[in-house]
């Protein structure tokens, strides 16, 4: 928030649709059943994690 309680909303934040793009359609793909442990980006590609990348 800033010093008047106003939302700051940077640029890096999604929106709830935009956050759903790839967690809907991973949810519902039976292309992916039974994978556990994954990690996807926002293409809903296979991800690798990075050690030590931000948080």
């Amino acid at each position: 928030m800033d010093e008047t309680g106003e939302l700051i909303h940077p640029d890096t934040f999604k929106t709830p649709e935009q956050g759903a793009t790839a967690s809907v359609p991973l949810a519902a793909s039976p292309l992916i059943e039974g994978v556990t442990g994954c990690y996807f980006d926002k293409d809903v590609q296979p991800a690798e994690v990075v050690p030590g990348g931000a948080a």
